[in-house]
């Protein structure tokens, strides 16, 4: 077990991280997109994101007047970019975005911050990608309406949080049942292994190393984790987070995106969605990154070597597992629910 004031350490600031994610964004006023899923309505951040809420609505109106604006005056397009990168970041504030999921995967493997950013901004870039592909495809090629665009959306919706629940359900393996079910036999003479008479020092390099060599046997595979990504970093290797986080489309994008059609602007909504894209990249690189920094602080204060450090390290893998498994099942309930 840990010692008694770590895990209650990590729980409360995981609780707080978990608050951040617990509450609804605003309806589209297209009626277009499905509203960002959401553990509860209420919560410790309620008011806050009844703010976040209102501020969206400001945010939509001015960007349908940046819109109209720009097609009597070219000249406004940099106000429209702009103004969708600030709506981006503050936007990607509220829930949604893959937040939680993010930032939980980042936990749940040990990831550098370097590497929770890339991963971040990889995800907002893949929702840009699928919020172009699908308006293009929907609105241009097949002439969809709004209502069915909300249609395909939804299955989006359903797509993206089944791979949120796969994903949870690979890293509770990899981190939880595995290792546990590998331990069992461990107590038990086992080859060259029992007879090494270093077996205590065998043991605290285990320590040393459990993110690196010994980890090949920790059941890491099922997900990228830092035995698997040492060296050069490459998106393909976090592919299961930045798919499951960026297959579903921003409602935001698709809002301006429509409205851009509407005007005969679709050029415009397609730089205006990937400079929103930029900005919703940024704010959760800056949650990933606290995601780093709250299992970095709980090093520091229970050291960063021994038993205590790989407790810490197990714990914190264990927590994130978790978190992403639970919101994958509340937001795959959700999105089969929502059509009901």
């Amino acid at each position: 077990m840990l010692r008694k004031g770590c895990p209650l350490l990590l729980a409360l600031v995981m609780l707080t991280m978990a608050g951040v994610f617990a509450a609804h964004a605003a309806q589209s006023p297209f009626g277009v997109g499905l509203q960002e899923p959401a553990a509860s309505p209420g919560g410790l951040f309620s008011s806050f994101f009844a703010y976040v809420a209102q501020e969206q609505a400001r945010f939509y109106r001015a960007l349908q007047e940046a819109l109209k604006a720009m097609k009597a005056d070219g000249t406004a397009g940099l106000w429209l970019v702009a103004l969708s990168f600030a709506y981006g970041i503050f936007h990607a504030a509220g829930p949604g975005h893959g937040k939680a999921v993010i930032s939980s995967y980042v936990l749940a493997n040990g990831e550098t911050l370097k590497r929770g950013i890339a991963l971040s901004f990889a995800s907002a870039l893949l929702q840009a990608v699928t919020a172009v592909a699908l308006i293009s495809v929907a609105a241009v090629l097949l002439n969809l309406t709004s209502i069915a665009i909300t249609e395909t959306t939804r299955w989006f919706e359903i797509g993206a949080s089944g791979l949120v629940l796969l994903l949870g359900l690979s890293l509770v393996w990899s981190k939880i049942l595995r290792p546990s079910f590998q331990q069992r036999p461990a107590l038990v003479p086992v080859g060259g292994h029992d007879h090494h008479d270093g077996h205590g020092h065998h043991h605290h390099h285990h320590h040393h190393h459990v993110h690196g060599e010994a980890c090949a046997s920790c059941g890491h595979s099922h997900a990228p984790d830092p035995a698997m990504i040492a060296g050069p970093f490459t998106l393909a290797k976090g592919w299961s987070a930045i798919v499951a986080v960026g297959l579903r489309p921003c409602t935001g994008a698709l809002v301006v995106l429509v409205f851009a059609l509407a005007q005969g602007l679709l050029w415009a909504g397609i730089a205006a969605t990937f400079a929103m894209a930029l900005g919703t990249g940024i704010t959760v690189s800056i949650l990933a990154a606290m995601a780093v920094g709250a299992k970095g602080v709980a090093l520091r204060l229970f050291g960063s070597e021994g038993r205590a450090a790989e407790r810490i390290h197990r714990f914190a893998e264990s927590l994130g597992a978790i978190l992403v498994l639970l919101l994958g099942a509340i937001l795959f309930t959700a999105a089969v629910g929502y059509g009901a």
